[in-house]
C-alpha cells in the first residue's frame, strides 16, 4: 500500500477494519467487534464492589416482592381464571396490585402507603395502564411528564430463601429486550400487538372475575371505561407515542420478580473473588449483556427484586 502522506495508510486501515465485518481476540480476553472493544470482567476483576458494578447498580430491592402466597397476576384457577379479581381491583396478594397502587397518584392526599412501593421511581406518575396478554409489549406502561416505563412482571415460589440464578430472570429479561422497539419507536403507527384489546376487560372481556378496566390511571381519572366517545385508548396511546419521541422524557425498562431473585444473594456471591456460584455469574453477564443492549437505545433498565 502507498502512501502520499503520514496517515494515509493509518486512515486506511482504519477504514477497513470499521467498514468490514470480523473479529479480533486478543489474549487479555478483549474482543474488537463492529468497531467496538468489548471484554467480560467480573466485579473483583475491574476494582470496583458488587453494588458497584452495572448490574448490582441495576438491582432494587423490594421487601414487598418476598412473601408467601405472593402471585404475579393472583391466585389462579383452570375454570374461572383470577378469581380474587374485582370489577375495581386486582388480586391483593399480587404483584399487579402492588404496581396498580401507583394509580393513587390521582389522590393529592394520598398516603406513601396507598401509593405502593414503586412509588419513589416514578413520583409523578400520571399514567397506569395494564397491557397485559395476547401479544403484550408488556405487562404495564406506566408513565409521568419525564418518564416513560415498560413494566415485566414475574413471580416464582422462592418465598423463604430466595438465590440469584440466570434461570430465574432470563425469561423475563428477554422478553423485555425483545420489546423494546415499542419503547423507543417515533413512529405514531407502531402500535403493539395486542392495542386492540386495550379497550377491553382485563384478563378477558369473558372471563368471569374480571378488572372493567385497564386504563387504571389516565388523565387524572382511575378505571375510566374507554369508548368511542371519551377515545381514551387512543388519546392515552397518543401520549405514550409523544412521550417516547420526546428527548425530555426517560425511557426505562422495569423487570419486577417476586419471591424468585435475591439481590442480597447477588451481591454477595459476586462479592467473592473466587468460588462464585456459577448461576449468579451467568446471571451477571445477562443482565450486564441487557443493559448494554438498553444503553445503546439511550434506555435504562430497572430490575425490582427481593
Amino acid at each position: 500500500m502507498t502512501t502520499t502522506n503520514n496517515y494515509d495508510d493509518f486512515n486506511k486501515i482504519i477504514s477497513y477494519l470499521n467498514n468490514d465485518y470480523f473479529r479480533i481476540l486478543f489474549l487479555d480476553g478483549t474482543t474488537y467487534s463492529a468497531s467496538k472493544f468489548y471484554k467480560f470482567s467480573l466485579p473483583f476483576e475491574k476494582g470496583i464492589t458488587a453494588e458497584e458494578s452495572w448490574a448490582g447498580r441495576s438491582l432494587i430491592s423490594i421487601p414487598a416482592l418476598l412473601s408467601k402466597g405472593l402471585k404475579e397476576k393472583g391466585k389462579y384457577d383452570e375454570k374461572d381464571m383470577y378469581i380474587n379479581t374485582t370489577s375495581t381491583s386486582f388480586d391483593k396478594n399480587s404483584i399487579f396490585y402492588l404496581i396498580d397502587q401507583l394509580k393513587n397518584h390521582s389522590n393529592s392526599n394520598a398516603t406513601l402507603p396507598q401509593l405502593g412501593p414503586f412509588h419513589p421511581y416514578i413520583p409523578n406518575c400520571d399514567l397506569v395502564l395494564c397491557t397485559d396478554m395476547d401479544t403484550e409489549p408488556c405487562d404495564f406502561i406506566v408513565s409521568s411528564p419525564d418518564k416513560l416505563c415498560f413494566i415485566h412482571v414475574k413471580c416464582g415460589k422462592s418465598f423463604s430463601s430466595p438465590k440469584s440464578s440466570a434461570g430465574a430472570i432470563a425469561e423475563v429479561g428477554s422478553q423485555a429486550i425483545k420489546n423494546l422497539t415499542y419503547l423507543i419507536s417515533h413512529s405514531d403507527a407502531n402500535t403493539p400487538g395486542n392495542y386492540s384489546i386495550w379497550d377491553k376487560a382485563w384478563p378477558s372481556h369473558k372471563a368471569k372475575h374480571k378488572l372493567e378496566s385497564r386504563f387504571r390511571l389516565a388523565f387524572n381519572e382511575i378505571g375510566k371505561i374507554p369508548n368511542k366517545e371519551n377515545k381514551l385508548k387512543e388519546k392515552t396511546w397518543e401520549l405514550i407515542s409523544n412521550r417516547r419521541k420526546s428527548p425530555l422524557c426517560n425511557k426505562e425498562i422495569w423487570i419486577v420478580m417476586g419471591n424468585s431473585f435475591s439481590k442480597k444473594h447477588f451481591i454477595e456471591e459476586m462479592s467473592k473473588d473466587t468460588d462464585q456460584q456459577s448461576e449468579t455469574i451467568q446471571a451477571f453477564q445477562l443482565i450486564e449483556d441487557w443493559l448494554s443492549s438498553a444503553d445503546e437505545m439511550g434506555v435504562d433498565i430497572k430490575i425490582f427484586t427481593s
